[in-house]
């Protein structure tokens, strides 16, 4: 076993070199952080330094508390309500964070070498697997991991689900060129097991693996006329996938029950629509699907250059499904990842499987050097898609100054910790991370703010703790509304899917006639009208009874949040509020 291991390692010792070093470059900003105040001086908070990372870090330290559904992670009244994004990713992780009794930050800046260290290992011997070339599965692997950089350092989706993602595509590869036989059900079964496991994490992968492998086993059957082996391979994946999937539609049944379900859809990105969208997807996938067409001569082996068109036309199919089916979830950007991979996938089978024309007249030459183009192109496509994120990663730094700023939020995480019941709710006053900290630190609940919007609440409560939560802020008018509201609140999806369709109609017009137009509005006027009546209203009322609607426990005021010296002077009006502690900027009221 050693012998073999060491053999591995120095037939494909670059590989893991240039797995430490992305490693590296995703922990780069945290070590960084860490070192430019010194070690003395850290406290164990950390940067944000990803998008939604602190939605993710809170979901992993609800598990940690014992909630591990994750009904809501952010509002107490919800806590027992049935997931829509599944747990298990979190609880997984936060089973890791109990068992070496670390914090969820700390593991996860650990997973910013670990992960995007597993992950170039396994993406390399997908691609070696699939082409037999150590240069193009090394190049393919690095270029992956370069484009999406970013996303490598994205808690959970995408850092940790990449894994399962290139796991999964090649087991569907060892399906596809494997022959029918009983050893080869394993890989039928050990695919149900990727799939199932991913359908508990990220509907944004295990949708296309599910479609490339109906697509593989389907025309692999047809080819070779084999339907008792193909629909022996298929029972397995299905009866296993159905024995490990079962809990979730149980929950889903649960949630379809309740009334806030399709506004909760809505809100976090589901619409109507029949036109294509996801255009930075599928026109690098229908350039390449182009370019193998023109190929095909050049490739002598057939399986694998009929593979490249089932993953491209698998990419085409899962980006635009919405064209038959007529549902669309809006965030098509979380399709980038897979769609991109297999572009990938098929220029690395391409390039693998090419050779330099024997036959040297101009036409051969001619064709061979225009794929060789092609091949340049596309690839540049995608990197000139990815370069901000690239760009942001080898950029990324957090000021000493701002990091002794968070270093300090230790001692109020710590009261807080020590002298308030678990799952008290808090009503912050303030900005910047120290809110969006509380519930990665702490345990205790928001009143309103991390993402509630991606969990099981109704529209209306949304809205209604929102105003309440801008219950001190005198700047809510018309244009407060119309340009802030949409910026940072999911619930105008409720109207996406009309604002999309005129956007992709604009582009579209753009397109061909150049003609640009105004950009349609998101949130329309009378709903507008609707906030601000009901604002008013809120307005209306004493302070106390504005709040005491939802759970209150704690008032924290941040003495750097605008105005805050005169929302200090009505606090302290207020009779059921008892103030208890005060640190250099955090005020901290009793409610009574």
């Amino acid at each position: 076993m050693f012998k073999k291991t060491k053999e591995i390692i120095a037939l494909h010792w670059l590989v893991i070199i240039m797995a430490i070093i992305i490693g590296f470059v995703v922990i780069r900003p945290n070590l960084e952080a860490i070192s430019g105040i010194g070690v003395d001086n850290f406290k164990g908070i950390y940067p944000i330094l990803t998008d939604d990372e602190e939605y993710y870090f809170s979901r992993v330290h609800e598990a940690l508390e014992g909630h591990r559904g994750m009904g809501n992670v952010f509002i107490k009244e919800h806590k027992d309500k049935p997931f829509m994004a599944p747990p298990l990713a979190e609880n997984f992780f936060a089973g890791i964070a109990g068992l070496f009794n670390i914090s969820v930050p700390t593991l996860f800046a650990i997973c910013d070498f670990v992960l995007p260290f597993i992950g170039v290992i396994l993406l390399y011997a997908m691609f070696y697997s699939m082409t037999a070339s150590k240069k193009i599965a090394l190049g393919s692997s690095v270029f992956f991991y370069t484009i999406f950089i970013r996303e490598a350092g994205r808690a959970i989706n995408q850092q940790f689900t990449f894994l399962f993602l290139f796991i999964g595509l090649w087991l569907i590869w060892k399906i596809y060129i494997s022959d029918f036989n009983k050893k080869a059900l394993k890989y039928h079964f050990w695919f149900s097991v990727v799939f199932s496991v991913l359908f508990y994490i990220y509907p944004h992968f295990w949708t296309p693996l599910l479609a490339l492998y109906g697509a593989s086993m389907l025309f692999k059957t047809i080819r070779g006329k084999q339907w008792k082996e193909g629909i022996q391979g298929l029972g397995v994946f299905l009866i296993s996938s159905a024995a490990f999937i079962s809990y979730y539609f149980y929950n889903l049944f649960l949630a379809l029950n309740d009334p806030a379900y399709l506004e909760t859809m809505r809100r976090m990105g589901l619409i109507d629509t029949h036109w294509p969208g996801a255009f930075y997807n599928t026109f690098p996938i229908a350039c390449a699907f182009i370019l193998a067409v023109f190929a095909r001569k050049m490739i002598i082996n057939k399986t694998k250059l009929y593979f490249i068109y089932l993953v491209l036309g698998t990419g085409l199919l899962v980006n635009w499904q919405n064209l038959i089916t007529g549902k669309y979830v809006f965030f098509s950007i979380h399709y980038l990842q897979p769609s991109y991979l297999f572009v990938i996938i098929a220029l690395g089978i391409l390039l693998s499987e090419m050779k330099f024309p024997k036959q040297q007249n101009k036409k051969n030459i001619a064709s061979f050097i225009l794929v060789i183009i092609g091949a340049v192109f596309i690839i540049s496509v995608l990197f000139y898609k990815s370069f901000d994120g690239i760009k942001l990663v080898f950029t990324l730094k957090t000021s000493p100054e701002y990091m002794l700023e968070l270093q300090n939020e230790r001692k109020i995480f710590d009261w807080l910790n020590a002298n308030t019941q678990k799952d008290s709710v808090i009503y912050f006053l303030g900005k910047g991370d120290f809110g969006s900290n509380l519930p990665i630190y702490t345990n205790v609940n928001l009143y309103y703010g991390g993402l509630p919007t991606s969990f099981l609440v109704s529209d209306s409560e949304i809205i209604d703790r929102w105003l309440r939560q801008n219950l001190f802020n005198d700047e809510i008018n018309e244009a407060y509304l119309k340009d802030k509201y949409k910026t940072y609140t999911l619930l105008a999806n409720r109207f996406i899917d009309n604002y999309q369709n005129k956007m992709v109609r604009r582009k579209i017009v753009r397109f061909f006639t150049g003609y640009i137009g105004l950009e349609p509005e998101l949130v329309p006027q009378w709903y507008t009208d609707k906030l601000l009546q009901a604002y008013q209203e809120v307005k209306k009322v004493s302070v106390e009874t504005a709040l005491k609607k939802y759970e209150i426990d704690y008032i924290l005021l941040d003495r750097k949040f605008e105005d805050n010296q005169k929302i200090e002077v009505k606090l302290k009006k207020e009779k059921f509020l008892e103030l208890v502690k005060e640190f250099d900027d955090i005020i901290i009221y009793k409610v009574n």
